[in-house]
């Protein structure tokens, strides 16, 4: 049993990613929120704990989903919220 559960994991991942790929604008939307959650963690934390690496997820999804054009605009966007997110 155990050694079935990275199995269904993985086929639930490549479920999510092909139906994204099928539709591009959930993976920008998708993209979007993540931003949006990082940077209000990011922010909520403060300079303690730094959550920059985690903005390579959304551009990733995006980018591989959506193309390199929108996967550009999301990461103008998580800069520019990573970098507000230094002034508190």
């Amino acid at each position: 049993m155990l050694a079935s559960e990275p199995g269904r994991v993985r086929l639930a991942a490549l479920r999510i990613f092909d139906f994204l790929s099928e539709r591009p604008a959930v993976a920008v939307c998708a993209g979007l929120v993540l931003v949006a959650a990082i940077a209000a963690a990011d922010y909520a934390t403060g300079y303690e704990i730094r959550l920059a690496v985690l903005y390579l997820i959304p551009i990733g999804i995006v980018t591989w989903q959506a193309g390199w054009q929108r996967g550009s605009a999301i990461a103008v966007l998580a800069s520019l919220t990573w970098f507000l997110s230094f002034e508190r």
